[in-house]
């Protein structure tokens, strides 16, 4: 593999093809279509803001699940390796919120996190339901309360 190219987290073998999605690059396995994130520019946040009808042709295959389950904290079954220093991945809760994001295969050195095929529409449902909790919970007047009632402690 020629060294501008960088290999699959997954198939190890393939090279990931570069695909522009808004002023983002990501990188895409033709076999698996599984799609690696760079840290860099924050690129999943913003593919997951743009949603599936403004991405490529390209990324809409990675974005579809084809077994319907939601991201599942098993971890995977192949070993995953960064495509940049191949160190092994991590399993992680994207942004940290254990119970509220979904989990990502990552590089601990920061070089980027990897989604199999269809964690992205997976990964979007999750955030907008937590979106649409988030604005009821506005509506209602129940994020008011609580912070009344914590000043009320003080």
């Amino acid at each position: 593999m020629p060294p501008d190219e960088l290999p699959c987290a997954r198939c190890q073998e393939s090279s990931l093809n570069r695909v522009g999605v808004g002023k983002s690059l990501v990188d895409r396995c033709p076999s698996c279509h599984g799609v690696w994130f760079d840290s860099s520019g924050d690129e999943l946040r913003r593919i997951l803001e743009c949603g599936r009808d403004l991405v490529p042709d390209a990324i809409k295959d990675s974005w579809d699940s084809s077994d319907g389950q939601l991201l599942s904290a098993a971890p995977s079954k192949e070993p995953r390796l960064c495509p940049r220093c191949r160190r092994p991945l991590a399993r992680y809760w994207y942004l940290a919120e254990h119970g509220q994001t979904f989990l990502v295969d990552g590089c601990l050195r920061g070089h980027g996190v990897w989604l199999d095929s269809g964690e992205l529409g997976k990964a979007q449902a999750i955030l907008g339901q937590f979106a649409d909790t988030a604005a009821r919970f506005r509506e209602e007047g129940i994020i008011s309360r609580l912070l009344d009632s914590l000043r009320e402690e003080d």
